[in-house]
C-alpha cells in the first residue's frame, strides 16, 4: 500500500546521541551501524546532527570532547502534519542526511523518516525528482585529491538504496600496498574517468589504513 501521509511513514524509534556525550561514542556507533550521521539531542529536544565527515580528521584525544563541539546545529526537520512533498523538500540535496527528524508542536523529537521511504512515497504521489542513479565507479580507477594529485586506485564501493556512494576503499602506496576506507561524502565527483575527492593529500594521509583502526 502506498503511503499518503507522513504519519504512515515515520518510525518512533530514533537512534540519537546526547550533546554532552563524548564524540568517540558517536564515531563508534556510526562505525558499528555503518551510518553516516546521528541526530543530537538534549533531553527530548533536537539540537543538531553529527556526521561521519565531522569526525574524519580528529585524534583519539579530540574524540573525548563532547559531541556538541563537532555537531552541526541546523537540521532539516518536519512535523507530523507536513505533507510528503514538504518533507521531501526539507531533505534537500544533502546526501548525508539519511533520516528526516519529525518534531511535535513543542519541538520535541518524536520520530524519523528514512530517506529511501520518503523518496519512494514522493515518487508514488507524483514527485518529479526520482532517486539519483548510482555514481559510475569502476574497480581500479584512479583516485585523486582536491588538487589533482594521485592518491591511489579505487578497489570497491558500496551504495545506499538511493544510489549514493556509502563507502569506498582506496589502495595506495608505491611498494607496500595499503587500503583506506572512506565515507562517500568526501567524493567531489568523477572527471575524465577519475574519482576526485574533496580532501587534500594531507587529509587523506591522516585517515587510518584498514587494520590500524
Amino acid at each position: 500500500m502506498t503511503a499518503s501521509s507522513l504519519r504512515e511513514l515515520f518510525a518512533p524509534e530514533v537512534d540519537t546521541i546526547e550533546r554532552a556525550d563524548p564524540a568517540s561514542h558517536a564515531k563508534r556507533r556510526m562505525d558499528t551501524n555503518e551510518t553516516r550521521s546521528l541526530l543530537v539531542v538534549e533531553g527530548d529536544q533536537l539540537v543538531g546532527i553529527i556526521k561521519r565527515n565531522d569526525l574524519l580528521h580528529g585524534s583519539d584525544d579530540d574524540y573525548e570532547r563532547p559531541v556538541g563541539e563537532f555537531m552541526q546545529p541546523n537540521v532539516p526537520s518536519v512535523t507530523e502534519n507536513h505533507s510528503i512533498e514538504e518533507a521531501h523538500a526539507a531533505l534537500g540535496g544533502d546526501i548525508n542526511i539519511e533520516q528526516v527528524p519529525v518534531l511535535d508542536a513543542e519541538g520535541r523529537l518524536i520520530g524519523v523518516i528514512n530517506r529511501s521511504d520518503l523518496n519512494a512515497a514522493h515518487e508514488a504521489v507524483g514527485g518529479d525528482e526520482p532517486a539519483p542513479p548510482a555514481m559510475e565507479l569502476e574497480d581500479g580507477m584512479t583516485v585523486k585529491d582536491s588538487d589533482g594529485s594521485k592518491l591511489g586506485e579505487l578497489k570497491e564501493a558500496t551504495f545506499t538504496a538511493t544510489g549514493d556512494v556509502e563507502f569506498f576503499t582506496v589502495e595506495h602506496g608505491m611498494i607496500f600496498k595499503n587500503r583506506k576506507r572512506l565515507p562517500g561524502d568526501v567524493i567531489q565527483g568523477v572527471q575524465d574517468g577519475e574519482l576526485v575527492l574533496a580532501i587534500s593529500s594531507m587529509e587523506f594521509g591522516m585517515i587510518k589504513d584498514l587494520g590500524e583502526e
